[in-house]
């Protein structure tokens, strides 16, 4: 179930190495830094549906730090997990709901097959067979990000993504962090940088990202 041909096609050469990348399970960490719209989501979690379906993994899990927009004051959020982390999921569903219905969706998070969660709650866990997904990991601590990292088991894919211009976080961020940290040289790290060229929302939000990140 990869992705097809005319899909890969359609992509940015950018997209396309980024794609084989997630593919690679050569490639046991895979960070993604790219401007919103880039794909960096979309393709990570179709490549985690197709892990999933031809079972090469047994397991999706998707986290992010639950971090407000910058001015915006959430509170305390009522209900269980799932209706508190219900604001932070609708787009990744989005995405999950071309592949399976609603009804699949709710049968396979009740039975943790897709695991949405707060980054506090991977704490203590090992993910193997599994396919890890970290979200706006701009947002993470240094010591959060460890702490993620740290979970990877055997036959498992972590993949971390981040826009550094989207810090909504105070302090360091556990994504520059690490890309400050890592050598290079470690074929089981790979590093993809999208940039404005590959965004694929509209032409108007690539204009958008050009006028904010002029000098």
């Amino acid at each position: 179930m990869k992705m097809h041909l005319s899909m890969m096609l359609r992509l940015t050469t950018m997209q396309q190495k980024y794609v084989s990348i997630l593919q690679n399970p050569a490639h046991s960490l895979v960070v993604c830094t790219g401007p919103a719209g880039s794909g960096k989501t979309a393709f990570a979690c179709k490549t985690a549906i197709s892990q999933l379906a031809d079972k090469q993994v047994h397991q999706i899990v998707i986290t992010k730090p639950l971090v407000s927009v910058e001015g915006e004051d959430l509170g305390f959020l009522p209900g269980n997990m799932r209706s508190k982390m219900s604001p932070w999921i609708e787009s990744y569903l989005d995405i999950f709901k071309e592949h399976y219905s609603m009804k699949q969706l709710e049968e396979m998070m009740k039975k943790e097959v897709i695991k949405l969660a707060p980054l506090a709650y991977c704490r203590g866990n090992t993910y193997t067979n599994s396919f890890v997904i970290c979200d706006e990991s701009q947002n993470t601590t240094p010591k959060q990000l460890k702490m993620l990292m740290t979970r990877l088991g055997q036959n498992s894919k972590m993949v971390v993504i981040g826009d550094l211009e989207q810090q909504d976080s105070h302090g360091a961020s556990g994504l520059e962090d690490f890309l400050q940290r890592y050598p290079g040289g470690n074929d089981e790290i790979a590093l993809v940088r999208l940039t404005e060229s590959d965004v694929c929302r509209s032409s108007l939000v690539k204009y958008i990202l050009t006028l904010y990140n002029k000098n």
